[in-house]
């Protein structure tokens, strides 16, 4: 390796699990399940950096999530089914996404009540609610979580595939699908009073979703849908597939899909009913009976999102049409893999910094009583 030449990827290791970071990427590995950043970590001759504000909103919570503060125990699980009436949403050849989404939200509240839960729909038959007025359902009781359920298109074409969950952006961060901080980025909404208790809630279910279903793992990210920023309860955003895909989209036409959609979110609220009023941390994926996989594919760069900051759809399509596109191949080749840990070396956790007002010569106090270690992994000569 040259003298000069900065290690391109670095994982700790402690007794909570793992962590894999990507020189100048948003994304990293906890556990084995990819989550988004709010800001790159950079990789510097003075060492790793990573952002204060994901330290505190993404690290600590996703690695002790005991310690979010202002969990209330769940007395009503309120499931919001995508668009409705003439929204239709996203479509495949198999039908429309209001359709699908409330088929799920239905299963949902089926497992829930045999669970012991009580369960609202925001709709229950096929009529349009404003944006606003679905969050405002769970704001109106107490103790409540909110889960809004949709599936996804891509305007690029029909390669794109797999699950992902949103939770409410830090202030101050961007989106997850934004590059660089925008003016929403500083403005204070009602979804920031609770954003860490609504990043539980999304690992939980984004977890479970990972850990039940055989589909591309798109990650666990942040954004300010409007029925998210406008909750004042815990609340999330599941994208269940891509209806543009022709492959997954004649699996979310299975109802056995389906059911083990359901399952899978189900699933995630209990676990984020049981933190909440137990303080016992959410399952991990070989609870979910699945090798434990840190060397997860990282992508390079984040393919924009399918959806704008009000969740409306940028494509839609015809629900009589034939999917577009051909089957993609198994290797996307918007995914870049982690190299071979060719050369490793370990450090202390003092070289990993954090950006922002201060920087930190020594490790944070709440890393270091994880017991974590760095391991940097450099290309070869």
């Amino acid at each position: 390796m040259g003298k000069n030449q900065l290690p391109s990827q670095v994982r700790l290791r402690g007794a909570r699990g793992v962590i894999d970071f990507r020189a100048n990427s948003r994304e990293c590995a906890i556990n084995g399940v990819r989550i988004w950043l709010s800001f790159p970590a950079l990789s510097t001759d003075r060492g790793w950096m990573i952002s204060r504000m994901d330290v505190a909103k993404t690290i600590e919570p996703a690695m002790r999530p005991s310690i979010i503060k202002g969990l209330k125990k769940v007395e009503t699980v309120v499931l919001d089914p995508g668009h409705g009436g003439h929204d239709g949403g996203a479509a495949s050849i198999y039908g429309m996404e209001k359709a699908f989404a409330l088929d799920i939200a239905k299963r949902v509240r089926k497992r829930l009540i045999d669970g012991g839960y009580r369960v609202v729909l925001t709709r229950d038959r096929d009529y349009f609610i404003p944006l606003e007025a679905r969050s405002a359902v769970a704001n109106a009781m107490p103790n409540s979580i909110f889960v809004s359920i949709h599936f996804n298109a891509s305007p690029s074409g029909s390669d794109a595939a797999g699950i992902e969950v949103f939770s409410m952006a830090p202030r101050g961060a961007p989106s997850t699908n934004d590059n660089f901080i925008t003016w929403a980025s500083l403005r204070e909404d009602p979804g920031h009073q609770l954003d860490m208790a609504s990043f539980a809630l999304g690992r939980s279910i984004h977890t479970a979703m990972v850990g039940y279903l055989r589909t591309q793992d798109r990650g666990l990210k942040r954004a300010r849908f409007a029925v998210i920023r406008t909750a004042r309860v815990p609340a999330v955003l599941v994208e269940c597939g891509f209806l543009t895909n022709p492959l997954e989209a004649r699996r979310i036409a299975s109802g056995g899909h389906r059911e083990n959609i359901a399952r899978s979110i189900a699933e995630g609220i209990n676990d984020y009913a049981l933190l909440a009023t137990l303080q016992k941390s959410p399952k991990n994926l070989t609870d979910y009976n699945r090798a434990l996989d840190t060397s997860i594919t990282l992508r390079e760069d984040h393919e924009a999102g399918a959806t704008d900051e009000n969740h409306q759809p940028l494509q839609k399509g015809d629900p009589n049409a034939p999917a577009p596109g051909t089957a993609p191949d198994d290797d996307s080749p918007e995914l870049l893999p982690f190299s071979p840990l060719a050369r490793v070396e370990e450090t202390e956790l003092s070289s990993l910094r954090l950006i922002g007002d201060f920087l930190y010569r020594n490790s944070p106090p709440q890393l270091a009583e994880g017991g974590f270690r760095m391991v940097v992994s450099k290309k070869s000569e």
